[in-house]
């Protein structure tokens, strides 16, 4: 049934506003929680300088390059990442994101010095390439122009808090530091890898690709 049949009886403006609604408290939540899982990880590693630095030699200098390599292949990889998730859609694309960087974080509990640590911030800066344009452009499909900027602001609340609490949360986790005998900074990247892994799981299964594939939007929510 066509949206000029379905809604005679609710202005546009109305049922607009109605459906936003619905999608700013079903699924922009989704999408800030990928976002803020992004700036808690870029806030562990910052925590985790000093203790790299006794524990496997990764002094200043090293520690700077390695953030630097993070941005050099996420730039790099950036448009060629745009491209794929035009391919594959931008739901399959945000969860293989959070899963391969949960993973690649994890795995940096294994880095012995400075090649190591080299080659796991490359890997995470290709594997988390292209997050914020594919939920900029969810954004797009989900949001009317007269809608975005709100909803965009909301999005750029997960980084703020992620860097307020993102330092009390990492020294939390390196508090545990000799647990099974393994250094605090190795359970905060385990830790919030597995979860950032978890946060894949969970968005494959509460993040539609448009609004026809959400159960909760009738028809003419969708359409409008």
């Amino acid at each position: 049934m066509k949206l000029n049949e379905e809604s005679t009886d609710i202005p546009g403006d109305k049922l607009l506003a109605r459906a936003t609604k619905k999608v700013m408290v079903r699924l922009l939540p989704v999408i800030c929680l990928m976002y803020f899982m992004s700036y808690l990880n870029r806030t562990s590693a910052a925590l985790a300088k000093t203790s790299l630095q006794v524990d496997v030699g990764i002094g200043a200098t090293v520690f700077g390059l390695g953030a630097g390599l993070f941005f050099v292949s996420y730039a790099f990889l950036e448009i060629p990442s745009n491209l794929v998730m035009f391919k594959v859609g931008p739901r399959r694309w945000i969860v293989r994101i959070a899963i391969t960087w949960g993973i690649i974080s994890a795995l940096t509990m294994f880095v012995q010095g400075p090649t190591s640590f080299y080659l796991m911030r490359l890997l995470l800066g290709a594997a988390e390439a292209g997050l914020y344009p594919t939920l900029m452009y969810m954004v797009t499909i989900w949001f009317s122009q007269r809608y975005r900027a709100r909803a965009i602001g909301y999005i750029y609340l997960a980084p703020a808090i992620a860097l307020i609490v993102g330092g009390p949360i990492g020294g939390g986790l390196m508090e545990l530091d000799g647990l099974g005998g393994l250094h605090g900074w190795q359970w905060m990247f385990l830790i919030e890898g597995l979860l950032t892994v978890l946060v894949g799981v969970f968005t494959w299964f509460k993040l539609p690709e448009t609004p026809k594939d959400a159960p909760w939007l009738s028809d003419v929510e969708a359409e409008i």
